[in-house]
């Protein structure tokens, strides 16, 4: 059966292999890395660029020892704070969700603006989260529903 699986991935289109992404992440939920760290935090964050066109995201030991690591740290706490206040996650796969939907505004937002989309650029743009939610979502804080984002079946 894994083989057969394994061969008709080629034929699914790219919401096709969303799906089995998301499917699979699903299934295996108790290998969600822990997103309470910052080395956690730092996976999704990416995971994202990568999705995004980030070239070579730097591991995480190296990024520890650069300048752009202070104000990371500083930015960490309030993404999730952010995230646990007004997306409210049910569980560890929903709030690698939440991160990976509010990062990939950042890249958006980045590309938008013709910014290249790098480990320091988004570091340096993370405090724009709230305002970038607020323009694609307008309203969905004040009414208590950002947390319907997370249970969208389709990526947003």
């Amino acid at each position: 059966m894994k083989a057969t699986l394994l061969e008709q991935l080629h034929e699914l289109d790219e919401d096709g292999l969303r799906e089995i992404r998301s499917q699979a992440s699903f299934l295996l939920a108790e290998r969600v890395p822990d997103t309470d760290s910052e080395s956690g935090f730092y996976a999704v964050m990416c995971d994202v660029l990568t999705e995004h066109g980030c070239y070579s995201p730097i591991p995480y030991g190296t990024f520890k020892r650069l300048p752009q690591y202070k104000a990371f740290r500083e930015a960490v706490p309030v993404v999730t704070s952010y995230v646990r206040q007004y997306l409210k996650p049910a569980n560890r796969l929903e709030e690698r969700k939440a991160y990976n939907v509010l990062l990939a505004m950042v890249c958006r937002w980045l590309k938008t603006v013709e910014i290249p989309r790098t480990v320091k650029t988004c570091v340096e743009n993370l405090e724009k989260i709230p305002s970038l939610v607020e323009v694609r979502f307008p309203g969905y804080r004040e009414a208590g529903m950002l947390p319907a984002i997370l249970r969208a079946k389709k990526r947003v």
